[in-house]
């Protein structure tokens, strides 16, 4: 096995792991699945995460290491920078990012690492440094948003921006990206330079609860009536405003009858609560911050009906575990302008999903729970499209194969060119 050093942004899914100091990840199985891969199959493996302020709330004022079992290497925290005043928090951010590099630079010479596989949170040091070291970067990029688009289709003269779009045109020796349903196709062909190889995956399906699983979440208070679930981040990109408000309005319409399981934490988690209390209908919905992913899946298997309503794209995790599950499905139409979720429209056909016209059209959301609600046939059919679909993705295993065989290769041309010289 190759000798990699893998560097990610801390995540919130991994931040309990390192306050505890025991692995246990509860979110972004895009990361932590490959890390789990890497640290089973190989001891020559190295673990960096890196604190970006605004995306963390880890409270690490120094760089840090901690030792955790079954990993081999110590995982070294690099902790970000935050300044008292506001003013100089666009200094503070440049200057942590300057520091996270060089520290990254010297793990790589200390390591000598075969490979170093970066994530998009720490563009910067990606992009420099595998113009510096001898040593094959892999690029990996979660999705495309709007601010990457910005960078690219609006540039303008600032100097970050300057170095980021620098940066991504860098000599990687590959480019893993996950199609998410955000348009990452038009982003790759303009950011990235032409000679790098782009690989394009789609996150793969859990497996599904076993039947005597089945039984969770409907409990004796929802038992007789329609589950609606929502799960995701509680922020605006997400969409979960819009979603309370439907079930709200639903509720006025349909007393008694819709109960709406909402699982995620986000900055709006507390502002809808008290929306919900204002309504008087704190007894029809319930909120779950954090929950394990074979509890998720449970409440999925149990849903009457789905609801994401991502912005940004629905390829999603939670998506892809609603397809794994067989859910009864409502998202909003693809954005062709900028090719969101048109490749989630090819591989979920015509029938599989019920669309509202957007993320905003609250209108049509509420219609479309209403209409599916008093449609259990309907539901059945699409459920029925939907478990079909899933059996044409791939399993979070195969997936990983994979991307580890991507590395697998690059190490072994790598020692070829090596053997050569």
């Amino acid at each position: 096995m190759p000798k990699v050093i893998y560097v990610s942004r801390l995540f919130s899914g991994l931040e309990k792991s390192i306050i505890d100091e025991r692995w246990l990840p509860t979110g972004v199985p895009t990361i932590f699945r490959m890390i789990e891969r890497l640290r089973l199959l190989n001891q020559d493996f190295k673990l960096l995460l890196t604190v970006k302020d605004g995306y963390s709330h880890y409270n690490c004022p120094i760089d840090r290491c901690i030792h955790l079992q079954d990993f081999s290497h110590p995982i070294r925290i690099l902790s970000g920078i935050k300044p008292a005043h506001t003013y100089l928090r666009k200094v503070a951010k440049y200057l942590r990012e300057v520091r996270h590099l060089f520290q990254i630079w010297r793990e790589i010479k200390n390591f000598h690492p075969d490979i170093v596989y970066i994530d998009h949170g720490n563009a910067w040091a990606a992009g420099i440094l595998s113009r510096l070291t001898k040593v094959p970067f892999v690029f990996r990029i979660m999705g495309v948003y709007p601010a990457m688009r910005q960078v690219i289709d609006n540039p303008g003269w600032s100097p970050a921006k300057m170095l980021l779009r620098w940066c991504y045109r860098a000599p990687y020796a590959a480019v893993i990206c996950t199609q998410d349903g955000s348009g990452i196709e038009r982003w790759l062909d303009k950011a990235l330079a032409k000679q790098v190889p782009v690989y394009k995956m789609i996150n793969g399906l859990p497996v599904k609860p076993s039947k005597s699983d089945q039984a969770i979440s409907k409990n004796a208070k929802t038992r007789s009536l329609l589950n609606v679930t929502f799960v995701g981040k509680l922020e605006h990109a997400k969409g979960v405003a819009q979603f309370v408000e439907a079930m709200c309005r639903i509720n006025d319409k349909f007393p008694g009858h819709f109960f709406a399981r909402i699982i995620g934490f986000g900055s709006l988690r507390d502002e809808l609560i008290q929306k919900i209390a204002d309504c008087g209908h704190a007894d029809w919905f319930q909120f779950d911050e954090r929950m394990s992913n074979s509890e998720v899946l449970q409440v999925l298997q149990s849903s009457d009906i789905y609801v994401s309503l991502n912005r940004y794209g629905n390829l999603s995790n939670a998506n892809l575990e609603a397809i794994a599950t067989g859910c009864c499905m409502i998202l909003p139409r693809s954005q062709p302008d900028t090719g969101i979720d048109v490749v989630t429209d090819e591989i979920l056909p015509s029938g599989a999903t019920y669309k509202i016209e957007s993320v905003d059209d609250i209108d049509g959301l509420v219609r479309a729970i209403s209409h599916l609600g008093q449609n259990a046939a309907i539901r059945d059919q699409m459920r029925s499209k939907v478990r079909l679909v899933a059996e044409s993705l791939e399993s979070w295993d195969n997936r990983i194969d994979r991307e580890m065989s991507i590395l697998l290769a690059l190490s072994a041309t790598k020692q070829v060119a090596n053997e050569n010289h």
